[in-house]
């Protein structure tokens, strides 16, 4: 039999909305919650679909805006690049949507996580850097910046390796978010359809920062 509820508390998204107001202890409270997923010891099968995901994006968002089509497939290539082998690799528990509107806090400080429809095993960082890049994409969304997240996601990062005691590599986040700006960028405009090409520079912009190891992301404003 299976039992559903409310998820209680509040969103992750209304601290973004609200401009981060009382969002530290928001932000320090998923880090851990993330770190101690990653270090359960429970069974994951690894995960094989982000790959073919990745192609299927950079496919349709080519014939979507065909004049960023190169600069795309450049993007996707990298991005596919930066992928551990599957041989050998360190795989932890993954929640595989980790992101601002599928995580809950309670007042009692209990975190939620929804979704769960993507879990299986991969690289610590794939949680970390989706997380890194949603909370920039929604940031942007709801407020035209990046650099309204930016110390939020500074903090993140700082809390999760502090709860994980490791430190991630800056260049596989940054490919990891980079392949995310490229799923987002395929999901608004080849399956909402928004017609939004005004985040089409911005968001392969930041894309192609990541690459570069840059994780702040958008100019400085």
């Amino acid at each position: 039999m299976l039992l559903q509820e409310k998820a209680p508390g509040v969103q992750f998204l209304e601290a973004i909305r609200a401009s981060v107001a009382g969002e530290s202890n928001f932000t320090q409270k998923a880090a851990r919650w993330l770190a101690a997923l990653h270090a359960a010891r429970v069974e994951a099968e690894p995960w094989k679909h982000d790959g073919a995901m990745l192609d299927r994006c950079s496919s349709e968002l080519g014939s979507k805006i065909p004049a960023e089509r190169a600069r795309i497939g450049a993007i996707a290539g990298k991005a596919q690049a930066g992928r551990p082998s599957s041989q050998g690799a360190a795989l932890a528990p993954s929640h595989g949507d980790f992101h601002p509107m599928n995580i809950f806090l309670a007042p009692s400080g209990r975190v939620t996580v929804i979704d769960w429809d993507t879990f299986g095993g991969r690289e610590r960082a794939a949680d970390v850097g989706y997380f890194l890049s949603q909370t920039a994409i929604i940031g942007y969304l709801q407020h035209a910046s990046f650099n309204a997240t930016e110390s939020m996601r500074r903090r993140f990062l700082e809390c999760y390796e502090q709860a994980a005691r490791t430190t991630l590599d800056r260049k596989r986040l940054g490919s990891i978010m980079a392949a995310s700006f490229l799923r987002s960028l395929h999901y608004e405009l080849c399956i909402l359809h928004t017609g939004n090409s005004e985040i089409i520079e911005p968001w392969l912009r930041s894309a192609e920062q990541g690459l570069a190891g840059d994780l702040e992301l958008g100019p400085r404003e």
